[in-house]
């Protein structure tokens, strides 16, 4: 068979339809080996069984030469794995972690231009640590009144020392 490179083939739906119903009628089948021989489903897997020595070959060729025809032609949809990225869906996350990157920079910015030391701004400090027994004794009594704490012992000064067990406590300075 010579076949020329400008040569088309078409191939409908219909076709299609007729090959895989063909094939499967016809290739979809089986040979049972026994002890007196073989005994094939078919006619057409008989004369395969007998005309080919290996048949994952001929299914090879078979394949290989109807590929270059019918992959061009084919007018149908197919599924092929792939990853398709919604960048749209990643706007938000991205956004997020940009802004809170820019907020980190903006606080570091601002602490490092105040004159209160961040420890000092930050009621978990005390908490963290626990405040000495004369602060505790100040400040009872005044946190039952708005700014009571700050206007009892607002203006102390504290420092962070080391207790007999090891733990850092702070103690008016």
């Amino acid at each position: 068979m010579s076949v020329t490179t400008e040569t088309n083939f078409t191939v409908d739906e219909f076709a299609f339809y007729a090959l895989n119903t063909y094939l499967n009628a016809s290739v979809n089948a089986s040979v049972d080996l026994n002890m007196q021989g073989y005994t094939p489903s078919s006619d057409a897997i008989e004369g395969l069984w007998n005309g080919s020595s290996d048949l994952h070959t001929w299914a090879q060729d078979v394949v290989r030469s109807s590929s270059p025809v019918t992959r061009p032609e084919y007018d149908g949809a197919t599924q092929v794995p792939g990853v398709i990225v919604r960048w749209e869906w990643l706007a938000f996350p991205a956004a997020v972690v940009g802004l809170s990157i820019v907020l980190l920079v903006g606080i570091i910015i601002q602490t490092s231009q105040s004159s209160v030391y961040p420890w000092k701004g930050s009621p978990l400090v005390f908490l963290l640590f626990g405040a000495g027994d004369e602060l505790r004794s100040e400040v009872y009594g005044h946190s039952v009144r708005p700014g009571g704490i700050e206007g009892a012992v607002g203006s102390k000064k504290a420092v962070l020392v080391k207790d007999t067990a090891g733990l850092w406590k702070f103690k008016a300075a």
